[in-house]
């Protein structure tokens, strides 16, 4: 059965957090359980169904179930949620690159802004360098694309990230997902997935909002003027 769900964040305990059904919201929650998990920190909302996993815990093993009262599901960093007698289950996101569905490659994107920056090239060291000049079709606030289906029309030098271009992978950012799970790296404790907060990326000062300026008010000659330090 799929149902749509409000997941909340506890502000007493790190890594709780509270899945309920979104029309019922917090009513069906009982107060004993409200007083441990403290004020609910509204995250995000998710459509659940019987196949889907959630971060560390399949849909179908939550118990108690989803329609008839709230869902307390309580992890620990670096722990995994498995069913009695298996291995813990990992996260989606752990997985080779090449083995991600089209919807999570997507959602691997940590929304920076990072990989939309003008980079300069020396030609002698080959060592890149990133400018704070962004391209003229990224939202700098929302740090995202606003021609993401048409990007490799519009701007023929964009690259379209493939699981098996590792070369394109050195265009990135070091802290980029798709980069450091094509090394076999984690994903850094501020990453959305990890955190449930699509602003985590954003309060941890990774992204590029409000330190860029659209390529459309630079010269290319002037590049060279803006290259920065903080991105790497």
């Amino acid at each position: 059965m799929r149902r749509i769900c409000q997941v909340f964040r506890s502000s007493r305990q790190a890594e709780m957090y509270l899945y309920v059904d979104k029309e019922q919201g917090l009513a069906a929650v009982p107060e004993a359980l409200l007083q441990r998990f403290g004020e609910p920190q509204a995250v995000m909302v998710l459509l659940l169904a019987p196949e889907r996993r959630l971060a560390r815990v399949a849909v179908g093993m939550c118990s108690p179930p989803l329609s008839s009262r709230a869902i307390s599901c309580k992890c620990h960093p670096g722990q995994s949620t498995g069913s009695a007698g298996t291995a813990p289950m990992p996260e989606w996101w752990e997985q080779p690159l090449e083995t991600l569905t089209q919807t999570q490659w997507e959602a691997l994107c940590d929304g920076c802004g990072r990989c939309c920056l003008q980079k300069l090239e020396d030609e002698d060291s080959g060592e890149l360098y990133f400018t704070r000049v962004h391209c003229r079709y990224l939202d700098a606030q929302a740090c995202r694309c606003t021609a993401y289906t048409q990007r490799t029309r519009l701007v023929p030098d964009c690259i379209e990230l493939r699981a098996d271009d590792t070369t394109a992978m050195d265009w990135l950012p070091a802290t980029c997902a798709y980069r450091l799970r094509a090394r076999g790296q984690p994903l850094p404790s501020w990453h959305p997935l990890r955190t449930g907060d699509a602003q985590s990326v954003h309060e941890a000062g990774i992204s590029v909002r409000g330190r860029v300026i659209s390529d459309e008010h630079v010269h290319p000659d002037s590049y060279d003027e803006h290259i920065i330090s903080w991105v790497k």
